[in-house]
């Protein structure tokens, strides 16, 4: 499914812009259903784990209750990661299609300025691993390209620093082990 409309979006030849349209405001939509779901799915999660130390309830209740956290840990976890795919796989191709790359960088750069000079290090530290994650020559070389060699020499400080105070918690599965 995801795959089709991929294709769809990005392979087509530019002669139907409407179909094109439709096809990026279908994968738009559902970002967003999923952007909505899981922040629904958060706060039930969120409320979930701090009834648990409520003396009121009974051991019974505190060991269901915590399988309860562990199944919404998991679903929001999926859930996330379709979002993520649906974005890695669809939204960002098209957008690196249709919108030129010097546009892509004076947004990045708004973006990074809005956030403020800490949490655009440690958007940085994430853009970094998502850049080396996917594996493509040609997005490493743009990002040590773009990015200047005083802040890629900051990035392993920031990680620990910043980064992994903020984001570390999201590489563990609801076991606690490291995924």
């Amino acid at each position: 499914d995801v795959d089709a409309l991929g294709k769809e979006m990005i392979d087509g030849d530019g002669s139907d812009a409407k179909d094109l349209a439709d096809a990026f405001r279908d994968v738009i939509d559902r970002v967003d259903r999923h952007r909505v779901q899981s922040e629904k799915m958060g706060k039930e999660l969120y409320e979930k784990a701090k009834s648990i130390s409520k003396k009121s309830k009974s051991i019974h209740q505190r060991q269901q209750t915590l399988r309860d956290v562990a199944r919404l840990s998991t679903q929001l976890s999926d859930q996330l990661n379709t979002m993520r795919q649906l974005q890695e796989t669809l939204v960002v191709p098209a957008i690196s299609r249709v919108v030129p790359s010097s546009t892509q960088k004076s947004f990045n750069n708004k973006v990074l300025l809005k956030l403020g000079i800490l949490e655009s290090r440690a958007h940085l530290v994430g853009m970094h691993d998502a850049v080396w994650e996917c594996g493509i020559k040609g997005e490493k070389e743009k990002f040590e390209k773009e990015i200047p060699y005083v802040a890629r020499m900051m990035i392993e400080r920031w990680r620990k620093s910043l980064y992994l105070p903020k984001a570390g918690a999201l590489d563990y599965g609801v076991d606690g082990v490291k995924s």
